[in-house]
């Protein structure tokens, strides 16, 4: 069974190496996903209320991120959304529907927190 919680800072290693092989190799050489998490981390945009790790019993084995963004229309009228990125999932859970889990339980979170 998966369960979700906020990920706290005693989780970051596992999370980085979650995210970093559910990447290893797949776009390009290596991979930088985990690298962009530290980033979005340090930024004011980060949303920690949404930033969600799944669990499998006491093991992490999923993640996702959100930060605040704007998207300006042509009339500069300005629009607050939110963006999620990365999704990882460990690399031998994937295609099991976490992924898609993580995605419909954070929106459903951010509904319930405005």
């Amino acid at each position: 069974m998966i369960s979700f919680r906020e990920e706290t800072e005693e989780d970051y290693e596992i999370v980085y190496n979650v995210v970093r092989e559910a990447f290893w190799n797949h776009f390009q050489p290596g991979a930088d996903e985990h690298y962009l998490l530290h980033l979005l981390r340090a930024s004011a945009e980060y949303v920690p209320q949404l930033s969600l790790v799944a669990c499998q019993g006491d093991s992490v084995v999923g993640k996702i991120a959100y930060t605040e963004a704007k998207i300006v229309n042509e009339k500069d009228e300005i629009h607050r959304v939110l963006s999620f990125r990365p999704v990882a999932v460990a690399k031998e859970l994937q295609r099991t529907g976490i992924g898609s889990q993580l995605i419909n339980h954070t929106i459903e979170r951010a509904k319930s927190l405005g």
